[in-house]
């Protein structure tokens, strides 16, 4: 129930905050993949170097994900720290950096303590991308990621970084009959309230 009320905040956020990236890391067949949408206030972030694009890469134990590289001569990244802003030291406890995959869209990229965004980003430019580990999953054994945990980066302008490990498929069913339980309930109390103004 914890997950699924963590589930549902998580995507109320999505909708009601200004400058968000959200992603959303699960499990699809024997592999882990990590989509990410939205875009940054950069006001105060704190450059650090251009560099070339890297690689795909996810390392939970140091907070580092990588989103890079996705085809010859891609464009090269910008790297950020984040001096006063909070970052997660680890999102998992998986300790072996993971680099098999395939990476598309934008190059983005996170550590515990800055991020990577497309060299000349803009502020609140549309960020988009989508990583897929092969091999993985989110067992104690592999990359140590726990269901329906969310972790935070925050940068200087306010604005936040969201990664949302999403919980199994039996939670959103949970969810689903949840919110189907709640609407039902207020169109009951609807229905009734109406009721009782027309016989008054």
């Amino acid at each position: 129930m914890k997950s699924s009320i963590l589930l549902l905040s998580c995507l109320l956020t999505a909708h009601i905050s200004q400058g968000i990236v959200i992603i959303k890391a699960y499990e699809d067949g024997g592999n882990v993949v990590f989509e990410g949408n939205g875009s940054l206030d950069m006001t105060g972030a704190v450059y650090v170097d251009t560099v070339s694009t890297g690689t795909l890469r996810v390392r939970p134990n140091a907070a580092q994900f990588q989103s890079l590289g996705q085809a010859p001569g891609s464009p090269n990244v910008d790297r950020y720290s984040l001096a006063g802003p909070s970052a997660p030291g680890a999102f998992g406890t998986g300790g072996t950096a993971v680099t098999t995959g395939t990476p598309t869209g934008d190059n983005f990229g996170l550590r515990n303590n800055g991020f990577w965004v497309p060299e000349g980003y803009s502020s609140n430019d549309p960020i988009s991308f989508t990583a897929t580990f092969t091999g993985v999953d989110f067992s104690p054994a592999s990359l140590g990621m726990t269901r329906g945990t969310s972790y935070t980066w925050t940068l200087d302008s306010g604005d936040t970084i969201v990664l949302n490990v999403i919980p199994e498929p039996t939670t959103y069913i949970a969810v689903g009959g949840f919110a189907a339980l709640a609407f039902f309930v207020w169109r009951r109390r609807k229905s009734a309230t109406a009721t009782k103004s027309a016989t008054a």
